[in-house]
């Protein structure tokens, strides 16, 4: 394999580690929200902000990259 495949398949590997991570992360945070809050407009925003979080999450990854030691860090917990 080529030194470009092989590290356009290194980014892709952290990028996906990374949003499988974050989801993760994330998931226990709608679960509170729904679970704590009363259904109303206040909590339906609040999942809004998670559901903002990630996809701000996601462009920057994309934009800038992800940085290696982030990724290790979500890879040992």
């Amino acid at each position: 394999m080529d030194l470009e495949k092989e590290a356009k398949r290194h980014v892709e590997h952290k990028q996906k580690l990374f949003y499988q991570t974050l989801s993760n992360k994330l998931e226990p945070v709608r679960e509170c929200i729904l679970e704590f809050l009363p259904e109303s407009r206040s909590r339906d925003r609040a999942l809004e902000r998670v559901d903002d979080v990630a996809a701000i999450a996601r462009y920057a990854a994309e934009l800038h990259g992800i940085d290696s030691s982030i990724t290790t860090i979500f890879s040992n917990k």
